[in-house]
């Protein structure tokens, strides 16, 4: 994996994925200290491994003590949307030190919901099939979730202007 990280920054990557878990269920902290500094000054994201911790906080602990600056997460259920309590729970105690990115069956008809009920700042969906739904990700969706997205800011910079 650090020769793949050394590469993947050597050919102009934006940043690394990344994610490694013991057998204990804990963070891999030796592997994610390691590919980190090889990354560097890249940013470094946590992958869904994180779904399959024991601990959820303790985790993240490593994970930010690591120096992590993303964590992609499904709150530890199949989809993002059935993780939202846990997930919302991690933006409110951590999403000062790390990113909080739900990720896995986020398409235009949810995504709005998982910002709002969370918090979160960003969200991760890939434009693929669906599997929950069967649907393949088209251009028109991801429009729409554009489209979602552009008008929550756009809320939420009126509120912020009114707030003032």
């Amino acid at each position: 994996m650090e020769q793949q990280t050394s590469e993947a920054k050597q050919s102009g990557a934006d940043g690394i994925v990344f994610g490694s878990l013991l057998e204990d269920g804990s963070v891999d902290k030796t592997s994610l200290t390691h590919i980190i500094k090889t990354a560097y000054p890249l940013p470094v994201t946590f992958h869904r491994a994180f779904d399959e911790c024991k601990d959820p906080f303790t985790a993240v602990h490593s994970i930010i003590e690591c120096g992590c600056r993303t964590l992609l997460t499904s709150g530890l259920q199949p989809f993002a949307w059935q993780g939202l309590s846990l997930i919302k729970k991690l933006q409110q105690q951590f999403g000062n030190k790390i990113e909080i990115m739900p990720g896995s069956g986020i398409h235009d008809s949810n995504a709005e919901e998982i910002i709002r009920t969370t918090g979160v700042k960003w969200i991760h969906a890939s434009a693929r099939v669906d599997a929950a739904t069967g649907k393949i990700m088209s251009e028109e969706m991801i429009r729409k979730i554009i489209t979602v997205l552009s008008a929550m800011k756009n809320t939420q910079q009126d509120n912020l202007f009114q707030d003032r």
